[in-house]
């Protein structure tokens, strides 16, 4: 009986992945991590095509309680959801050492933040256009009782189809949540994702994922109406140093007014409504749906951009070059793969609220709250990991 080196299990995932497919597929290289694993860009040998592998963290690495229950929940929900904005899942098993592994099809293009990063914002018909699509994705995931929880634009991959246009894909459905199972095992901790904890990317939450509380569609409607803000202005509605405050702005504070782009393009009347509809603190304040949130993008008039009409069946092309921003802007690089490294600039931060009260976040006091409002956050992050530790036991 061959008796395993005790440092196998920390060897390269790299070497365990080519070993455990035995010729299958050729590991080429890491793409990155979430919650529920690892994945890589890998090429299926017998079909000569690229595909997308995640493996499962090890019990060692997981960073959840429950890593298999969320991994098994994410391929169950790829598989019922056929959909032309959402990754296809190809194959899903388990190696011989007993690491699970799903693979999903790749996707030819860049991530909705590398996007972000290198023009900062982006035109007001790119944007609507996007959202439609994604909206489009989450109304099929709703109707298929599946909720997504962690929208963000690292999940988000957007591709130049034939005709020139932008089109989006979701790609990563870790934290989803299946209201069957909720409504059938009557465990609470499966609409959190965990008793007395937060969970999903803190700039990306929706208040009632901040508090805590059981989420549903609207959720993902909250966090839809995220990504459009900050496509628009060019930066988040929300942002802070630590996870706890970034939470506290998404309960209580409400949303700076869009107005206009870093261009100074003024936002369509429509289009500022449908956002801040989307981000209302109360979920019966939003759109009851995905469908009814398409339906208000479409039935917006076109409105003036640049001297030209747009809707959303414009076309948008993935090359859009960069355009000039009014603020002092600074050099950051950007590395793209398969390209040289470029400097694109991004705007810095305001210092000055009285001068432009629409910064955020602000800049008088640590964190832009007062000594009475941080007391508050630091109290209900007590008592939250307190109610989690009860509840856990």
């Amino acid at each position: 009986m061959t008796q395993r080196s005790p440092t196998a299990e920390y060897a390269s995932p790299v070497a365990k992945a080519q070993h455990a497919f035995d010729g299958r597929y050729a590991i080429i290289s890491p793409l990155g991590s979430s919650l529920t694993g690892r994945t890589y860009l890998a090429r299926q040998l017998e079909l000569d095509r690229l595909v997308v592998i995640k493996f499962m963290y090890e019990p060692r690495r997981a960073r959840s309680s429950r890593p298999l229950e969320r991994f098994q929940r994410e391929a169950r929900a790829l598989a019922r959801l056929d959909h032309p904005h959402v990754a296809r899942l190809l194959d899903y098993g388990e190696t011989e050492d007993g690491r699970r592994y799903m693979v999903t099809e790749h996707v030819d293009g860049r991530s909705l933040s590398a996007l972000r990063d290198r023009f900062g914002w982006l035109p007001q018909e790119r944007v609507v256009a996007l959202v439609d699509q994604l909206a489009s994705a989450l109304a099929g995931a709703h109707d298929r009782g599946l909720v997504h929880r962690n929208l963000k634009p690292q999940s988000i991959v957007v591709a130049e189809s034939r005709d020139g246009r932008d089109h989006a894909y979701l790609t990563d459905f870790g934290l989803v949540k299946e209201r069957e199972l909720v409504e059938g095992d009557g465990d609470p901790r499966s609409a959190t994702g965990g008793a007395g904890g937060w969970y999903g990317t803190p700039r990306y939450l929706s208040p009632e994922q901040a508090f805590g509380r059981p989420s549903d569609a609207r959720s993902d409607v909250y966090t839809l109406g995220l990504l459009a803000y900050e496509l628009l202005a060019g930066r988040p509605p929300f942002d802070a140093h630590n996870a706890v405050t970034c939470a506290y702005m998404h309960a209580v504070v409400e949303a700076p007014p869009l107005e206009a782009q870093p261009d100074g393009t003024p936002i369509a009347p429509h289009l500022r409504r449908l956002v801040a509809r989307c981000l209302a603190k109360a979920p019966e304040d939003r759109f009851t749906s995905m469908h009814a949130l398409r339906a208000a993008l479409g039935a917006g008039e076109p409105a003036r951009v640049g001297g030209r009409a747009f809707s959303k069946e414009w076309a948008t092309l993935v090359e859009q070059p960069a355009r000039p921003l009014r603020r002092r802007a600074r050099a950051r690089s950007l590395t793209v793969p398969g390209a040289r490294a470029v400097s694109t600039p991004r705007p810095e931060p305001a210092t000055d609220v009285d001068a432009d009260p629409r910064a955020w976040p602000p800049q008088i006091r640590p964190f832009g709250l007062n000594r009475w409002d941080l007391a508050l956050v630091i109290l209900v992050a007590f008592a939250a990991a307190l109610l989690g530790a009860l509840l856990g036991r």
